[in-house]
């Protein structure tokens, strides 16, 4: 049993879990090497790519895991938004909730 598997049963472990909340882009090597080839967009919807991306911090700095990295406004374009993501002005809803939107469902 590992030591995230030990913690989740409460049994007590030699190094305590703890959360770490990461903006990979601005420093990550990892993460930088990737961006070059791709776009933000295919490593969050690419399955590989996503993949790879949360390995990064693992590998690298020997996390015992991650969450498969991904973007919180994803939801929003299954729903229809129409997410995009300019390289200059971050997200953007091309299709956004309005109120006369709202009307038309």
């Amino acid at each position: 049993m590992n030591r995230f598997q030990k913690a989740l049963k409460r049994i007590p472990t030699e190094t305590p879990p703890i959360w770490m909340m990461r903006q990979a882009g601005r420093y990550h090597r990892h993460y930088q090497s990737l961006r070059k080839n791709h776009s933000f967009l295919d490593l969050c919807r690419n399955p590989n790519l996503a993949a790879e991306t949360a390995l990064g911090p693992i590998e690298d700095f020997d996390f015992d895991l991650a969450i498969l990295f991904s973007d919180i406004l994803f939801p929003l374009d299954a729903l229809g938004m129409r997410l995009s993501f300019a390289e200059t002005g971050g997200p953007q809803l091309l299709n956004p909730l309005t109120p006369e939107s709202l009307l038309k469902l």
